[in-house]
């Protein structure tokens, strides 16, 4: 039970499910096995649940300028103009 508990977790975080769906099944665990040590991974998974969300949010994009190509890098040796 606690296996696809934190698959259906994890479903929410991948496919496009909300917070409070993830949450709720972390929640589960806790709520069915208090004492097992499995409540106590799905509490820490809980607390960092929002980084997992965050995780998966399309970044924000950043175009470049266009700049000179001819830096004075290339092309010319020392002593020729």
């Amino acid at each position: 039970m606690v296996k696809w508990l934190n698959m259906l977790a994890d479903f929410q975080v991948k496919f496009g499910g909300t917070f409070d769906a993830a949450r709720a099944a972390l929640q589960r665990i806790i709520d069915l096995y208090p004492e097992a040590g499995a409540a106590n991974l799905a509490q820490n998974r809980i607390e960092l649940l929002g980084r997992e969300f965050r995780g998966k949010e399309k970044s924000q994009t950043v175009t470049l300028g266009s700049y000179e190509d001819d830096l004075g890098l290339k092309g010319r040796l020392p002593g020729q103009f």
